[in-house]
């Protein structure tokens, strides 16, 4: 139940927003359980779907709808699947916990070139090694925005996480 008031808390936050494209901005929400709640975001005007997971029925209900899907994978078997329809990126997840970067480049190596959004456990410690791969399409972590950050409501730190870590994408994607 926690999980389905935060998806409608988040979706709300979208629609107040007002349109994506009049703040002209490429807006992602992830961790869809179900293609229900997929079509419920495209229809917010999210602009693609991350999974954590590659669920076949989420991302064949949004390849059915020409809307752009990035499930999750972290097996040969999972990445297989991402190949066989053909998607251009997948998210790597969780990241770390699976070995990291030389664990992706081993996965990755006998398919096609694939870009990958890699999440889990990346920080601003191990952030510039991933991005230095020129197959990863986008990073994501929550260093910069930890839980006892947000509860003591210091945004001025989450504030300056956040423009470090946009530095060092800066610095590592000229």
């Amino acid at each position: 139940m926690k999980k389905i008031l935060l998806s409608l808390f988040v979706l709300m936050a979208v629609l107040s927003l007002g349109t994506v494209a009049e703040a002209k901005m490429v807006l992602k929400l992830g961790h869809y359980a179900n293609a229900e709640q997929a079509d419920e975001a495209m229809q917010a005007g999210v602009s693609f779907i991350v999974a954590p997971g590659f669920d076949p029925e989420v991302v064949d209900y949004c390849l059915e709808r020409d809307i752009l899907v990035m499930p999750g994978i972290c097996t040969a078997s999972e990445l297989t699947q991402a190949v066989l329809r053909k998607l251009p990126a997948v998210k790597f997840f969780p990241a770390e916990a699976m070995g990291g970067l030389q664990t992706l480049k081993n996965l990755a190596a006998p398919f096609p070139p694939m870009d990958f959004m890699v999440t889990g456990g990346l920080s601003r410690d191990n952030m510039a090694s991933y991005l230095a791969w020129e197959r990863i399409l986008a990073i994501g972590g929550s260093w910069m925005v930890k839980k006892d950050l947000l509860i003591a409501e210091d945004y001025d730190q989450v504030s300056r996480l956040t423009a470090e870590a946009v530095q060092m994408v800066r610095e590592h994607r000229r």
